[in-house]
């Protein structure tokens, strides 16, 4: 573990004061928590967001007169998917 400072705004200090006390553990303790579970889920869900963008806008611009794939188009994209990325 390596030491970090943070600068916290006075209200949001006296949040994390009380939500430490109440669960019994110090300040350092609910900031690393908060910290680790933004970092992991915020990963996860921002590659998984940007996958599905571009999956939706590759469907979108695909169409039956698609001069390269004329048997591709919005209904089964992702199944020839693979093969595009080629």
């Amino acid at each position: 573990m390596e030491r970090t400072q943070v600068m916290l705004g006075e209200q949001d200090k006296r949040k994390l004061k009380t939500i430490a006390k109440k669960k019994n553990v110090s300040m350092a303790k609910i900031l690393r928590d908060a910290v680790s579970e933004y970092v992991t889920n915020r990963k996860v869900t921002t590659h998984f967001n940007q996958a599905e963008k571009l999956i939706e806008m590759a469907e979108n611009a695909v169409t039956p007169k698609h001069d390269y794939y004329p048997y591709i188009n919005s209904s089964n994209f992702r199944k020839y998917l693979p093969e595009l990325l080629d």
